[in-house]
This record gives C-alpha cells, structure tokens and sequence, in this order.
C-alpha cells in the first residue's frame, strides 16, 4: 500500500496520457471514422500568446480559447467549447453547414461510461435547423426514445429549455473492443438567436464550484437554533477538497441517533446533488415535520463523494477510472481516500455509542423516471422499505 499512497502529478498525467492514446486508438482514428474536417478537438493545444491560459483539473494546460473564431459575419460555421467545469466534448466532425458529427470524451479519456453531455454550441444563425450526431454513447436504449427531449440554456435569453427535433437513438457501425458496437443519438435543433451561447445538455449540471457556493450560502443564513459544521473529510486523488456537513438542532434531546447522507458518487448523476441540496434547505426551514427530524436525530452529510469525477465531466468513474461505489466493503485510503475516510466517519460513530438510524445514499437512472429506492436485503420485514 505505501507505493499507491503517492499518485503524484506526473504519475497521474502518464495515466491520462496512456488511457488518452488508448481511446483515441479504438474510437477516435479521423481516418477510420470519418474523412469530414475536425472542428473541435478537446486535446488541441493552442500556441497563440495572447490568447488566455485554461488549467484543466488534471493539470492539463490548454491555450486558445475559443477554438474556432468565425472568419467573417457571413461565416455561418458553428463554434464548439467544452474545456469547462464538467464538460466533456471530445471532438466534432463537420459534414456540412449544417450537420456534425460528436465525440463525448469518455470518463478519463477512457471508451466506457459514455453517457452524460456538457458543451456549448456558438455562432449560430436563427431559423436554420443544424442536425448533430452524438456517435460514441453506450446505450442505444434511452430516454430519448421515448419523448425525452435535450436541455439547453441560452445566453441571449438567459433561460433553459427543453429543445429538440426528430431525436432518436440507434447503433451505429463503430465497433467497440467486445464487437458490439456504439450508440448514436441523433437530433436537431433550430435556435431564436443569431451568435448565441448555447449550452447542450442530458440533464441540468452541478457542478463542484456550485456545491462551494451553495455550502458557504447556507452556512451564513441558516436558522440560529440549527447548528451546521463544515468539515472535509479528506482531499481526493486530485487534491480537491471533499466536504462533509453535521446539522443539529439545539432542541436535540436523542443526540445519539443519526442520519447518514451521501450523494454523487456517480458524477454524472447531477439530479442526486439537486436532490441533496432540496433535503438541505428542507431541514433548515421551519416547517414542523423537518424541526421534529432534527429535535431527534443529528444529520451527517457528503454532498459529493467524487469531487473530481464531478470535476473532470465523468459519467461513473473517479479520477482513477474507479466506481466507488463498488469499494465500501473494503475502501483503499490510496485509491479511494473520500469513501475510506467517509466509511471511517461512520465507523468511529457506531463505536462511540452512536446509533445510524438509516444510511441514504442519492442516485440518479440514466433511463429510469421520477422516483425509486433501492434496500439492502433486512433480516426483518418491517425494517425493509415498502
């Protein structure tokens, strides 16, 4: 174990190299794919001085923003960017004015766990329908087969959207490793501005940053009588922060019961966040069913197990292309820091004579709809959920 305690930057940036070449060798080869012109490439490295500077959180540095800038107002080409907090565009192939061809990059660089979509379109003109091709997803069964439609957000008009025309998911003829092949979704889009910023989405982001925003919110307006204490609970693989929240109430009278709480440990899954953030603000408000919980119980609360998945734009995995949520049996400090010290937390309570009166671990479905709970196998029946 004392050789995985140190996944230093340059280690961490020879994994990104190699998973990077490998995706790029299977499923993004211009050549086999396709002879249309690359547009928009994630990795491209721009060497124009007076263009501004972009860290990515893998210590990646990216020059030139935006990639592509129209060559004059009759330029009617479209713009692509997703070097953004959880974007995760990997490449564009134009095949005519109006239709392209999409590539998401894959969790770390990596051809599995392609579902989630974060980028932004620009250049635009109204009125023209442009038709897109996301060709590398997983599933050729999705939600979009069955009315869903896909969500922007419009700079000019300041408002989200749910847009789309003729969208369909089917399998195309890229081949993965096990001889089945990729999924395309295929839809088009007519936009009410000329050169606005429109951002493409599967599902409405949540991002680290509005995580920050939202703790340091509530910390400076939550009720008197409810004590809130941000902690953090390790640093992560990346060396972000992972906080973690203890709520109480100075009407407790049965401190020793808690509840435990976590959420995103499938980064992709931004519905679980917007889902933990409303049961916040519920038990800070002073409706008597959330005073009665926090009279009796003690919350204990990870809003974002997998700060750097959230980070990076990854559908499921961490930054070392691991689902933790199939490590709680046997968590690694090395490989797993947030979940192992997370799992320690609630360990060093039971041992103190606290008692968990119920662990709830938020999720979203790539294709299930509106609510579901998952139990444990009980020994009782009446401590099973019904």
């Amino acid at each position: 174990n004392s050789d995985l305690q140190t996944y230093s930057n340059e280690k961490l940036k020879n994994i990104y190299d190699k998973i990077k070449l490998e995706l790029e060798n299977q499923i993004m080869e211009s050549d086999k794919i396709t002879n249309y012109n690359c547009v928009y490439d994630y990795s491209l490295v721009q060497n124009n001085k007076k263009d501004n500077t972009e860290v990515l959180p893998n210590g990646e540095i990216i020059r030139g923003f935006p990639q592509y800038i129209p060559i004059s107002s009759l330029d009617d080409s479209l713009g692509f960017e997703s070097r953004f907090e959880s974007g995760n565009l990997f490449k564009v192939y134009k095949k005519n004015n109006y239709t392209y061809d999409l590539y998401l990059k894959g969790d770390n660089f990596c051809n599995k766990q392609i579902g989630y979509f974060f980028f932004k379109i620009y250049n635009m003109k109204k009125g023209i329908r442009y038709q897109f091709n996301i060709n590398n997803l997983l599933k050729n069964d999705t939600v979009y087969n069955r009315g869903t439609k896909i969500l922007t957000y419009s700079e000019k008009s300041c408002k989200f959207s749910y847009e789309g025309i003729d969208l369909f998911t089917y399998p195309n003829q890229i081949q993965k490793q096990n001889y089945q092949y990729y999924s395309s979704l295929s839809f088009s889009l007519e936009f009410e501005y000329d050169n606005d910023g429109v951002y493409i989405m599967n599902v409405l982001p949540y991002t680290y940053s509005r995580l920050l925003s939202f703790l340091n919110y509530i910390e400076l307006n939550h009720p008197v009588n409810i004590n809130i204490k941000r902690m953090y609970v390790s640093k992560t693989n990346l060396g972000n922060d992972c906080p973690i929240l203890s709520i109480t109430s100075d009407l407790n009278e049965t401190s020793k019961k808690y509840f435990i709480l976590d959420a995103r440990q499938h980064p992709g899954e931004s519905l679980g966040s917007y889902a933990m953030e409303g049961l916040i603000l519920e038990l800070l408000s002073d409706k008597e069913e959330f005073k009665l919980l926090l009279k009796n119980f003690s919350f204990l609360i990870c809003p974002m197990l997998n700060p750097d998945g959230v980070l990076l734009g990854n559908q499921r995995w961490s930054s070392l292309n691991i689902d933790i949520n199939r490590c709680w049996n046997s968590p690694s400090e090395s490989l797993h820091p947030t979940l192992y010290m997370f799992k320690k937390m609630i360990i060093d309570l039971k041992i103190q004579g606290f008692q968990i009166i119920c662990f709830l671990d938020l999720h979203a479905h790539s294709r299930k709809f509106n609510c579901f709970f998952y139990c444990n196998p009980l020994k009782e029946r009446n401590d099973q959920i019904m």
